[in-house]
């Protein structure tokens, strides 16, 4: 999703605002961010149990869309992967409810909120 006209987000912002169970998946995104130059995120949070990347880039020609919508499909990606990762261990979980509070949580976790 790009949301033009916000500053760009740091890799080490982006890890302090998710459980460090997703940090390898921020790291993968941030990673594929070098093969689409001047794509830059401007937030990364948790959102539903998911993780929620939001991403702006200058590029606009017509050329550059399907490039575009590759680097939006690395971003569903990430974040649809991110709903079966807990986000405190990076261990399997599965998105759940604590006390209206939703969180991917893994069973070790799954009664910490």
């Amino acid at each position: 999703m790009s949301t033009r006209g916000r500053g760009a987000v740091s890799l080490e912002e982006a890890l302090a605002q998710v459980g460090s169970g997703w940090s390898d998946l921020v790291k993968e995104v941030y990673t594929s961010m070098l093969d689409y130059p001047g794509t830059e995120l401007v937030q990364v949070k948790e959102k539903f149990g998911r993780l929620r990347i939001y991403w702006d880039s200058p590029q606009t020609k017509k050329e550059d869309a399907s490039k575009l919508k590759s680097f939006a499909d690395v971003i569903r990606l990430v974040e649809t992967r991110s709903g079966n990762i807990c986000e405190v261990c990076g261990d399997p979980g599965k998105v759940i409810d604590l006390n209206g509070w939703f969180s991917a949580r893994c069973q070790a976790h799954s009664s910490k909120r």
